[in-house]
Order: structure tokens, then sequence, then C-alpha cells
């Protein structure tokens, strides 16, 4: 008999169970506990685990289940660092449906950028995953935005593949344009005309959100600021490298002249 975990998922969010998990990771009983707590809450991690790949998150991005998973991962994965290496070791299959969480949100960049740069923070605990964290950032990371739509704005319709013709800003970034004739892939549409695009221009993910980190200090968005300044912080104290890069940024946009990512 086939079994719909989908629906079952769906029943288990509609009982706010997942209330329960914060409230276990709260319990001063994990606190008081003597010794290790990371196999207690690689329990909780599997099993938010299966949340994720059991049931369509991608579809809830709008509501406040997305933000009560985040929490939950953010309380299992912050200070423990062998949680943190299991996650960035590619075999490491539990992890699987978190990673895919982690690239939708990295995905939209920068139009989530709380929600991903609280996640990369708790990720980040450790030498080896605070290296992860600041490869992902300069590697993988790359830029979305709003595009109008128009009549010749489709180079293949079959892959929802799209082309600027002139430079264009990327908003909440003041300075940073994607190139003229940059092709891009429709993320999803807003209206009839109007759509989010993945474009295939990719600036340090780090610079991106120096950049940001900047404008929203002038704008005094303190959210954003407080986790931002929070996963620079645990970056420079996990790792000199990560703090090496930070420092040599201003000089050259260019990460690579660091060294950090020779390194990793």
């Amino acid at each position: 008999m086939d079994i719909d975990h989908v629906a079952y998922t769906s029943r288990a969010f509609e009982a706010a169970s997942l209330g329960y998990f914060v409230e276990i990771l709260q319990h001063d009983i994990l606190k008081d506990l003597e010794g290790p707590v990371a196999g207690y809450r690689s329990v909780l991690r599997t099993f938010i685990s299966a949340f994720i790949a059991s049931y369509e998150i991608s579809l809830q991005l709008e509501d406040n289940t997305l933000k009560l998973i985040l929490d939950i991962l953010c309380k299992i994965f912050q200070g423990e660092e062998s949680l943190c290496i299991q996650f960035w070791d590619r075999d490491s299959f539990v992890d699987g449906p978190i990673r895919c969480l982690l690239c939708n949100l990295e995905g939209e960049f920068p139009f989530r950028t709380i929600e991903l740069v609280r996640l990369l923070s708790a990720l980040c605990e450790g030498t080896w995953p605070a290296e992860c964290v600041y490869y992902f950032l300069h590697k993988s990371v790359g830029v979305s935005s709003f595009f109008e739509i128009t009549n010749n704005s489709f180079v293949d319709e079959v892959s929802h593949t799209v082309e600027t013709r002139l430079p264009l800003c990327i908003p909440g970034i003041e300075g940073l344009l994607v190139p003229s004739n940059t092709r891009g892939h429709v993320l999803k549409m807003v209206d009839q005309n109007r759509a989010l695009v993945r474009w295939e221009y990719m600036p340090s993910g780090v610079l991106v959100l120096l950049l940001r980190l900047a404008q929203e200090l002038y704008l005094g968005s303190s959210e954003e600021v407080l986790v931002t300044l929070d996963l620079f912080s645990r970056l420079v104290s996990f790792n000199k490298a990560a703090c090496y890069g930070l420092m040599e940024i201003g000089n050259s946009c260019n990460i690579e002249d660091t060294g950090l990512v020779e390194n990793l």
C-alpha cells in the first residue's frame, strides 16, 4: 500500500508539531545535561530533515513555516561543530534535504538575505565549517532580481532563459549592476510581465553582503545588520583565513588574492 507522506506531513504541520521541536530545544533538560548534547540534537535534525524532505517546503516560503524551521535548524546546529562538519560532508545523506533548503534560499539571494545568513551563521561552527561557509558565499551565491519581461526578453522559452539588453540594477545593493547581455533563468513569475530571475552573473557573495551591510547600516535596518555582523563575527572567530579574506576584500574585489580559496 502506498503511503501519502505529503498528506501525513501536512497534517503534522497543521497540528503545530514543529512547536514541540522548539520547546524541546529550549527546555532546561538539554541545558542541564552532563556531557555533549550533539546526540540529542542529531535525532532532532533527522526528524526535521525528514519533514523538509516529505513536504514541499519551497511552497511555504511566504508563511511562518519557513521561519519556524529555520529557528529549529539554527538551534540544532549552533554550538555543535560535529553536526556542522556532517552537514558540509556531501556523503551525509541525512542532511540532504536541509542542503536543498539552503540552496533554495541561496537561489533567491539577495531577496532572502536574513534567512540565508541566519542559517549559514549556525552552520559555521568550527574551523572547517567556517571555511565551507566562506567558500559557499564566495563560489555558490549568485544574484537574483525582478525583471520586466518583454516580447524579446526570452532567449529560450522552453528553458525559461531571458537576457537583459541593458545593465540592470540589483535592488538593495547600490552600485552593483548585472552587465548587459547577461542571461538568466526565470525562477517564478510575480505577475503577467514581471519575474524573479537568477542571473548568470556571480560576484562574490561575501562582497555582496558587505555592500548590503554598508547600505543597511545607513538605512538603519537593524535585523539584517545584526544577523550579517553575527555571521562575519563567527567566521573570523573560527577561521583566520576568513579573517584575512575580509580584511583584504577592501583592497580588491578578487577574493582569490587573499589565498583563502586556494586553501580550500
